[in-house]
């Protein structure tokens, strides 16, 4: 049942009829789609998009404060978080792909609040 599209280059798409196909900002909304390549006709292996973003080593703060983030974007439902340090404080309801956080993180819920995994 998979369907796959010939790319042209554009906003988010450069070297599409190249060796490398650049990725440029693309919304989140395009995670899970399947990207592979095709020479003499035979097609290759599918890579499927994912989403990650990592809270900033060390930090301290607000879940929704875009500065905490890698991507300087706060995680949403179609984004892998990992927390590998810090003090995470969440004061809103949130929803994202999936969650980990590796021992040692502070990880602080308001209470009422809730976290919603889409995964």
């Amino acid at each position: 049942g998979l369907t796959f599209s010939n790319l042209e280059n554009g906003a988010n798409y450069s070297g599409a009829n190249a060796r490398q196909l650049n990725l440029i900002n693309l919304p989140d909304s395009l995670s899970g789609y399947l990207y592979r390549c095709i020479v003499d006709g035979q097609p290759g292996e599918s890579y499927q998009l994912a989403f990650e973003n990592t809270w900033k080593q060390g930090q301290v703060g607000d879940w929704n404060d875009p500065d905490n983030w890698s991507c300087g974007v706060v995680p949403g439902p179609t984004t892998e978080v990992i927390i590998f340090s810090g003090s995470v404080f969440v004061n809103s309801d949130i929803t994202i792909k999936s969650l980990q956080i590796m021992p040692g993180v502070q990880f602080t819920v308001e209470q009422g609040r809730q976290i919603n995994l889409t995964k």
